[in-house]
């Protein structure tokens, strides 16, 4: 009995054992765990500080001097979350990483916490006397800030609730890390035989590549592979979908949108009547496009084309 060859995943390859030239070097961001660990500690023992503007934010002066405060410390999170997020994904399998993910999540709701009282404070000074501080050379790198908090001036709340769901965005991100845990690390992935005799497991990477095979048969078996089982755990994904739907939801009523589509769009300026016709005109020229899916299987003179 022969056994079949196997070929090397390209598409996931170890990361002990990939070029150096292709592995991402977090130590541009910080020397080593140990220093993101010491900014980790000294960011969180910031944040009692983080209330010294509170009540003082009606001159120019004191606004600008705490936007730079409070833009330095969301600077440094975010350095932060850069970090342990690359980190995690070099292996999505260590607890390690993923515990430093975890810690910055908490940690980026604490500020936002401590800090839920800024954004309902600015909104209470005068349109006009915060629009003419804006135009002047000492707001200049905080317009599209101001600006987008005027914009959104119906869907900021007091800031008790504000500090609600600042608590509360610590939620967000667990059903998603529950999903890319699960589908990127835990699952078995299941091995397809290839018309040159090589086996290959099927990850998404490797689908990536294998859905480009010239080969027919080889393409087919690698969806079937990939795509069969994420079937096996559909009530598994769709639950977790339904747990996000369910937060988005409870965001969007809880800021006063219409909808989760008037929410989402609503952050990058995009109208919701925009949306709609982009649908219906593409909805409406769906008969166009499916004819264009059909030139290849013409052209390749098959019946069917995959």
């Amino acid at each position: 009995m022969t056994t079949q060859p196997t070929t090397p995943d390209r598409a996931a390859i170890p990361r002990n054992q990939a070029d150096p030239d292709y592995q991402w070097d977090l130590s541009v961001i910080y020397r080593s765990q140990a220093a993101w660990e010491a900014e980790k500690t000294q960011l969180l023992e910031e944040i009692p500080t983080l209330d010294r503007f509170k009540g003082k934010l009606a001159s120019p002066e004191t606004l600008k001097e705490a936007l730079d405060a409070l833009m330095s410390v969301h600077k440094r999170l975010e350095r932060l979350s850069h970090y342990a997020s690359r980190f995690r994904d070099e292996d999505l399998a260590l607890s390690g990483p993923a515990a430093m993910v975890d810690s910055i999540t908490k940690l980026g709701s604490e500020i936002r916490a401590a800090t839920a009282y800024f954004d309902p404070e600015v909104l209470n000074i005068d349109d006009t006397k915060l629009k003419a501080w804006m135009a002047t050379a000492s707001f200049a790198e905080y317009d599209r800030y101001l600006h987008d908090l005027l914009r959104q001036k119906n869907h900021v709340l007091s800031p008790a609730e504000e500090k609600v769901l600042a608590n509360a965005s610590a939620f967000s991100p667990v059903l998603y890390h529950t999903y890319s845990t699960f589908s990127d690390a835990e699952l078995k992935r299941p091995s397809i035989e290839l018309s040159n005799g090589s086996s290959v497991e099927m990850s998404p990477a490797s689908y990536r590549i294998h859905r480009q095979s010239p080969i027919r048969e080889d393409r087919k078996k690698a969806f079937e592979a990939l795509w069969g089982l994420y079937g096996d755990y559909k009530n598994t994904f769709a639950h977790l979908l339904s747990g996000q739907v369910t937060y988005n939801n409870f965001l969007a009523r809880t800021r006063n949108y219409d909808s989760v589509l008037h929410l989402a769009l609503h952050r990058n300026e995009i109208p919701v009547d925009f949306y709609h016709t982009l649908i219906d005109r593409v909805t409406g020229h769906l008969d166009s496009f499916h004819r264009y899916l059909e030139l290849p299987s013409i052209f390749l003179r098959s019946s069917r084309y995959r």
